[in-house]
């Protein structure tokens, strides 16, 4: 039976909600239901699939901070702002550091669904556009 895509939404949420182990996804749990779905629900498999993926991208962005730098950071700065959005948030998070050839003088910080951009860059564009605004 072909579902809608409200349907499909539903059954995602769902079945995230149930790969949860202490409010945080369990892989084998993921990996089982990503065989379920591939069985159980074979004309909508990847619509779900891809509404499924999309929770787990989402709440993974929730709880890592990515920060991008040229330069690999010392530890205690990787704490201290790790520290800083903890408390903000009031849970405990990971923080993944990425290389990125591209940040010239300073770094970038994403969390959830904001960056923040501390780059020689990141400022030349904002002064770009408070001069064009």
């Amino acid at each position: 039976m072909k579902l809608n895509k409200k349907d499909n939404l539903k059954t995602a949420k769902k079945i995230f909600q149930s790969s949860l182990i202490n409010e945080k996804p369990n892989l084998t749990k993921v990996r089982k239901f990503v065989k379920s779905i591939k069985t159980r629900y074979k004309s909508n498999a990847l619509a779900i699939l891809k509404l499924y993926l999309n929770l787990l991208i989402a709440y993974f962005k929730r709880e890592t901070i990515i920060i991008e730098a040229t330069d690999k950071l010392p530890p205690q700065y990787l704490n201290k702002i790790k520290r800083h959005f903890e408390k903000i948030t009031g849970k405990t998070l990971n923080v993944s550091f990425v290389y990125n050839s591209s940040v010239i003088g300073g770094l970038k910080i994403c969390f959830a669904d904001y960056e923040w951009d501390f780059t020689i860059k990141g400022r030349i564009k904002k002064l770009k556009e408070f001069l064009h605004g």
